[in-house]
Parts: C-alpha cells; structure tokens; sequence
C-alpha cells in the first residue's frame, strides 16, 4: 500500500512508518488532476497547500529552539528508489541515515526533492546535491540537471562554511570525510558524529532566515 497525498502531517507519518506504509507528498495541482482523471470529486473547502495553517512545530538541533514550519509551498518528494537507498543507511551509516530523514520526520522549513538522489532545498534555496551509497553520502554543490521550480541556486548558504565545520569535528583528521576536488563535493562516512550533522542543519536553517531578513 502507497499513501499518496498533497499534505501527510507528521503524526501520520509517524503512524505509517510504524505499520509500514509508504507514502508521498505531491502538488495539489497533482492531486486535483488525478481525481479528476479519476470522476472522484474534492470537497471544494479542503485547505490547499499555500493556505492550509500549521501549528507543528520543531526544534531546531543547535538551538533548541521551536520554529514555525514554513508556509506550505514546497514540500518533500521522494521516490520509492530513494527510499530504499535512505534505508539501508539506517545500520551502514545511522547519523547519515537521521541527518537526510529529519526533514522527512520534521516539520522544518529544510526539504528534500529525489530521484534515484536527492536535492536538498530551504525554502526557495537549493543547498546540495547528496547522492547515497551503501555506507556513505556524497554532498555537492553542484545540482543534478535542473532544481525544482520557483528555487534559486544558493548551495553557499552551506558550502561557504562547510569547511569549517569539517574542521571543527576534525573530519579529514579522524577519516570520516574526504574531498573530491574535480567536483567540490564531500563524501562522509562513518563515524561522522551527529553534532557534525545538527551543525549543517544548523548552517542551512540560519543561513536561509538570514537571507530572507534581506528580502
């Protein structure tokens, strides 16, 4: 069984994960289309995406601090391919597993668009470009073909500092990354330690809210 919907609130998630149920979020727009498709008609008072008022919230890992979620616009969308590449890392390589999970399982403003990989965007802002191997994820700057529409190329929200934060957890001392230079990216691997992924989320979150006060 598949649950496919514009919105799966996170206690349903929580609910689907615990009975093994797959499920995905899509574009009301999507949605609409299929049940036309389909003759099956929508109550026209069903809030839509855009405007459908969310009182989750979540704490943000280096604050603690509970954060609004963000207005509805982009949401997650993963495929089963991915999915069950996310998966296997849950014994490989568990702190990469949590970090691409917790904006699966999180109301955050940080959000995930895959294919067979995954773009990571913060609101209207793609971040990286992170491909999953069996024990590792590799963390780009660079795109895969195009990024999701209505966002903007700003991966150096993350990767104008990720250097530093690599360095602050003794990342290249200790193993648990290397740099592949012909293409910038990062590929971490065990035992990267969790206060190293709540930084990057960290990184993102304060980055992309910093350049919205600009706005």
């Amino acid at each position: 069984m598949w649950l496919v919907a514009p919105l799966v609130p996170g206690a349903i998630r929580e609910f689907l994960d615990g009975i093994g149920i797959e499920y995905s979020e899509i574009h009301e727009a999507t949605f609409k289309e299929v049940a036309e498709r389909h003759a099956y008609a929508l109550r026209d008072h069903a809030p839509t995406l855009g405007s459908a008022k969310q009182a989750d919230t979540f704490r943000n890992p280096k604050t603690n601090a509970a954060v609004r979620s963000h207005n509805g616009k982009f949401r997650n969308s993963l495929t089963p391919e991915f999915r069950s590449k996310l998966d296997r890392l849950k014994d490989s390589f568990p702190n990469g597993y949590r970090f691409l999970s917790y904006p699966v399982h999180n109301t955050t403003r940080i959000w995930l668009h895959s294919s067979v990989n995954v773009h990571i965007y913060c609101g209207d802002s793609f971040i990286a470009y992170v491909k999953v191997g069996g024990d590792t994820i590799e963390i780009s700057p660079r795109f895969n073909n195009q990024i999701s529409g209505g966002t903007h190329d700003r991966n150096e929200i993350l990767f104008s500092k990720i250097d530093g934060l690599i360095a602050k957890h003794d990342g290249f001392k200790k193993g648990w990354v290397t740099q592949r230079y012909d293409s910038g990216a990062y590929v971490l691997r065990q035992p990267a330690p969790q206060e190293f992924f709540d930084d990057l989320l960290h990184v993102i979150e304060e980055g992309q809210a910093a350049l919205e006060k600009k706005v």
